[in-house]
């Protein structure tokens, strides 16, 4: 089932940030190569239905993601965060009319 996904799965697995969804993407790359549900368990110290729920996951949905979890939403979005980084990475206040010389 996975072995057609091989390359796709190492790919996410490499460029994934989340630690714990790259885990996923590389217990399933495991599969994919040919190692079985009880090696994978054991490497990835992980029950062997976990891994069935993960293969689950990615058969319906390829992809390995959290779902949203319910909750206070963040308090910025993605727009605010590239905004922030920019500010940041200008550090020059005396563009924003603040005065921080020290």
């Amino acid at each position: 089932m996975l072995e057609e996904d091989e390359g796709l799965l190492k790919r996410r697995a490499k460029e994934c940030r989340d630690p714990n969804e790259k885990i996923r993407y590389f217990a399933l790359h495991f599969l994919s190569i040919g190692r079985s549900i009880s090696e994978a368990s054991k490497a990835f110290i992980v029950d062997r239905s976990t891994i069935y729920d993960w293969m689950l996951q990615w058969k319906h949905e390829k992809t390995l993601s959290d779902k949203p979890k319910e909750g206070r939403p963040p308090s910025f979005g993605e727009k605010e965060e590239k905004e922030i980084k920019k500010l940041v990475e200008e550090s020059d206040p005396s563009k924003h009319g603040l005065d921080a010389t020290m």
